[in-house]
């Protein structure tokens, strides 16, 4: 024993004839009945294992010392990845713990991305030796790799589905219109995209002539005969294009009379023709909204019209393009004004207008959503939308033309015990 502890005992016993024997007893049970805060494990290796898989452990902390243990704050920190829920000690602080006592913290660790990861649980309590730790770590691994590349055409796919109001002004007022503008129409397609085309204006929604495209002998002649029907049709479709337009689409699947007229990655535009407001009784967004389910990303839809746009040419309170108007504004689609004398030249701009900024790409295999990177002509862009259902990527930004490299580099899904 030091000097210094001898003067202390002295201090604190003062008239005793034993005092080194009374004063080492007293220190040894004050000492022994400290608390001791043990962590176990206060090591975790999680070992290696797939993104997305998931583990977790549970750690102890247990009273191992001779007296009653206050905890009075836990924390937790890691990238993330591993993780204690917010209540597992939170709402029970400040907590005590009596000697043998134990309380438990579950520790998950969820990776969603690849490499080494860690995770540090600190508990602060009453124990003399401080603030006491404990260390998790893990190896993360992608299970598989995928790199899918795609070279953008100079002409990238379209379909476009065009209806025409059946009503008999219609067909007086504008069928020489069509005549004149349709050659023009196709031969602008020709130039932007690898189009295809459905004309609906009968009541079931089928495509008046099958599929039309840019290798289909005569389709001008094809479209403009097929434009009008010579028989009266029934008025509760022809004047509710947007409607009729969901009619269509809806007959697009296998064995149905529309089949191929949508594919994958293509964009979608849907033409009406009326001199009349949209009148199915529902909203115009609903119907656009039913249109974008059918593609990979809302952007792949346009609508555009020829329409009454001024209501220059309708008579009554019931007249202009409301309904078609709205839907041509809300997704950048182009607008002829069918009051002209003459508005065959406006299909060159229905044509040019067709075509998004926008570019879709459907994947081989179901990504890891997360690991997804996507580069244009080597450059890497986080402006894009992965549509899980349809696999399908979409480049917003930077734009996409025609000869461009989009490479999509993305992580298979690992398989979890």
């Amino acid at each position: 024993m030091n000097v210094a502890t001898r003067w202390l005992i002295l201090v604190v016993w003062p008239g005793c004839n034993d005092y080194g024997v009374r004063g080492l007893d007293d220190v040894s049970a004050a000492v022994g009945s400290q608390p001791e805060l043990v962590i176990t494990p206060d090591l975790h290796d999680f070992a290696r294992t797939h993104v997305p898989c998931s583990a977790s452990v549970d750690l102890s902390l247990q009273n191992e010392g001779a007296g009653p243990l206050e905890i009075v704050d836990v924390t937790y920190e890691s990238l993330g990845q591993m993780s204690v829920p917010l209540d597992a000690v939170g709402g029970v602080l400040p907590l005590i713990l009596e000697p043998g006592e134990s309380y438990v913290v579950p520790v998950t660790w969820a990776p969603s991305t690849a490499g080494l990861q860690t995770g540090t649980l600190e508990v602060s309590s009453d124990d003399p030796a401080g603030v006491t730790a404990a260390v998790q770590s893990g190896q993360a691994d992608y299970a598989e790799v995928v790199t899918e590349s795609f070279e953008e055409p100079e002409h990238p796919p379209l379909d476009i589905l065009f209806l025409i109001d059946q009503s008999c002004s219609m067909a007086l007022d504008n069928t020489d219109d069509l005549e004149n503008g349709i050659p023009t129409f196709f031969a602008t397609l020709d130039q932007v995209a690898d189009w295809q085309l459905v004309q609906v204006t009968l009541e079931d929604g089928c495509a008046n002539h099958g599929i039309l495209s840019s290798s289909t002998p005569k389709a001008e002649e094809i479209f403009v005969r097929n434009a009008f029907q010579p028989q009266p049709v029934n008025d509760a479709f022809t004047e509710r294009l947007l409607q009729h337009a969901a009619t269509a689409l809806a007959l697009t699947g296998p064995d149905q009379c529309n089949e191929g007229a949508l594919r994958d990655g293509a964009s979608l535009h849907v033409i009406v023709a009326s001199e009349e407001p949209e009148q199915s009784g529902q909203k115009w967004s609903s119907w656009v909204s039913v249109y974008q389910s059918y593609v990979g990303h809302p952007s792949l839809v346009k609508v555009s019209g020829i329409l009454d746009v001024h209501t220059a040419c309708g008579q009554g309170p019931d007249v202009g393009p409301a309904g078609y108007i709205d839907a041509v504004e809300a997704t950048g689609g182009s607008a002829v004004n069918i009051c002209q004398s003459d508005w065959s030249d406006g299909l060159t701009d229905l044509a040019s207008a067709a075509v998004p900024g926008t570019r879709s790409y459907v994947l081989s295999s179901q990504p890891y959503a997360p690991s997804i990177v996507v580069e244009v002509n080597g450059v890497p862009t986080v402006d894009f939308d992965y549509d899980e259902d349809r696999l399908t990527v979409t480049v917003n930004e930077p734009p996409v033309n025609g000869g461009d490299l989009v490479e999509i580099t993305y992580a298979l899904p690992g398989s979890c015990s």
